[in-house]
C-alpha cells in the first residue's frame, strides 16, 4: 500500500550515516494529509523520535509534507531524522533527490538545466532562465521510477552504489 523508502548515505550504501532520510508514498496514488502527523505521533509514542525541529508542514506550491526532528536508535546514539510524504507522482523525484549524493544532484540538475530542463524533488519542468538558454519544447514524460527519468534525460542509469560520488 505503500512505498517506504530510507535514503540518503544509508541507500547509497555507505557503512555510516549521519542523518536518516525517509521518504513515504501512496503506491495507488491517494493522497492523505494526515498520514505523516499521524506516524509522527505514533513513533513518539514509542520513544523513537525524542524532539521536534519542524512538525509535518507543507508549502503552498507543492503537496508534499515534510517532518524534521530526533530519533534515539539505542540508549546513547541520537541522530537527525527527516521523514518526507510526496504524491505517488513526485515520489521518483524525490527517491533520486534524497538519495544524492549531493555531488552527483547538482551534476545531474546542471546536465538538466542544459537541456532546458529544472529538476527537483518535485519533478521535472521545461524552464528558460533567459533568452539566450535552450528551452525543452517537448513533452516530459511521466516517469514512475528512477530510471525512466535517466532514459529521459538520455542519461546511462546510475545504482544507487554508484552515485556516492
Amino acid at each position: 500500500m505503500y512505498h517506504l523508502e530510507v535514503c540518503g548515505s544509508y541507500r547509497r550504501g555507505r557503512a555510516f550515516c549521519g542523518d536518516i532520510d525517509i521518504l513515504i508514498s501512496r503506491k495507488d496514488g491517494k493522497y492523505e494529509k494526515r498520514l505523516l502527523l499521524d506516524l509522527v505521533l505514533e513513533l513518539e509514542r514509542v520513544g523513537l523520535l525524542t524532539d521536534h525541529l519542524v512538525f509535518p508542514s507543507s508549502s503552498k506550491e507543492h503537496k508534499s509534507l515534510s517532518y524534521m526532528g530526533v530519533c534515539q536508535l539505542d540508549e546513547f546514539i541520537h541522530h537527525r531524522i527527516d521523514i518526507k510524504y510526496y504524491p505517488i507522482e513526485e515520489y521518483p523525484y524525490a527517491l533520486l533527490y534524497f538519495t544524492g549524493s549531493d555531488m552527483f544532484n547538482r551534476s545531474m540538475r546542471l546536465y538538466a538545466s542544459k537541456l532546458g530542463i529544472q529538476l527537483n524533488d518535485h519533478g521535472a519542468f521545461a524552464r528558460r532562465r533567459n533568452l539566450n538558454d535552450d528551452f525543452w519544447d517537448k513533452p516530459i514524460p511521466v516517469c514512475r521510477n528512477e530510471k525512466e527519468i535517466f532514459d529521459f534525460l538520455g542519461m546511462d542509469y546510475k545504482t544507487p552504489h554508484e552515485r556516492d560520488v
